[in-house]
């Protein structure tokens, strides 16, 4: 049984490493992707499941039917069946992650080793006091959907540098919210019946975590984590295109991957 904890309403999306230094606000920015939905969540859930929903009735739902004249309902209902079939099969789970922003409570502490000079430094990341499992919520049409990262609780609380200890302990006093970013593959749709929380029936989608970050309020990255089996797009590319260079080249140097 899947107990599960409601994490806040997520916002956005991004991708991440680890790093003890502080960049400048610009990196924020370019972190940036484009905000995951309601309906990009419901159709991560349809295509992991290996489902095909009715097209008709999604169509018939959205915000931009429901608003149109009556007179122009019918081209419109081609128009938004058309839209929906072409996200549903144009998206690969295996490929198309799902990016989220929320927030997270974070504190960094000091571990002495018994009888010994010995510390080492670690950042605990808290979201909720309650439950076991945390999910992102998400509502499309009449159906609630859970999105439940598999591998969360295996970095909520990490080993840090001294370096980013001594950069965090003088900006916290306890737990101190930071905006969190989540990078998530789609690795398996419950769809047999959806799972309750609090009265409320949820479809559970399962992830794995490709890369976390926490960020400041200003807009500098304090703190990522990356999958180990996770290449960025910006490696991947770069990669296919040291692979073209012919052999001979490899004595001149080597391409340094960068993620942006």
């Amino acid at each position: 049984m899947i107990r599960m904890k409601y994490i806040f309403t997520p916002l956005f999306i991004f991708s991440l490493l680890f790093t003890v230094s502080f960049p400048n606000e610009a990196a924020f920015a370019q972190k940036k992707q484009t905000p995951v939905t309601d309906e990009d969540v419901a159709i991560a859930f349809y295509r992991t499941g290996d489902i095909q929903p009715s097209f008709a009735d999604w169509a018939k739902n959205t915000k931009r039917y429901k608003a149109t004249p009556l007179a122009r309902r019918e081209a419109v209902m081609e128009e938004e069946v058309m839209r929906i079939k072409s996200l549903y099969f144009n998206y690969i789970p295996s490929r198309d992650y799902l990016f989220i922003q929320t927030s997270a409570n974070v504190r960094p502490y000091v571990v002495s080793e018994q009888g010994s000079e010995n510390e080492t430094y670690h950042l605990e990341i808290n979201f909720s006091q309650d439950e076991d499992a945390f999910f992102f919520p998400y509502q499309y049409q009449e159906n609630n959907f859970a999105v439940l990262p598999m591998n969360l609780d295996d970095m909520l609380n990490v080993e840090i540098s001294k370096g980013l200890y001594e950069e965090l302990e003088g900006k916290t006093r306890g737990f101190t919210s930071y905006p969190f970013t989540i990078l998530m593959r789609p690795k398996e749709a419950l769809t047999d019946r959806p799972l309750e929380y609090n009265g409320v029936p949820q479809w559970i989608l399962k992830t794995e975590i490709a890369s976390a970050e926490i960020w400041s309020r200003r807009g500098a990255l304090m703190w990522e984590y990356t999958a180990p089996w996770y290449i960025s797009p910006n490696v991947e590319t770069l990669n296919k295109l040291y692979e073209l260079k012919p052999d001979t080249a490899q004595n001149y140097g080597t391409i340094k991957a960068l993620d942006f």
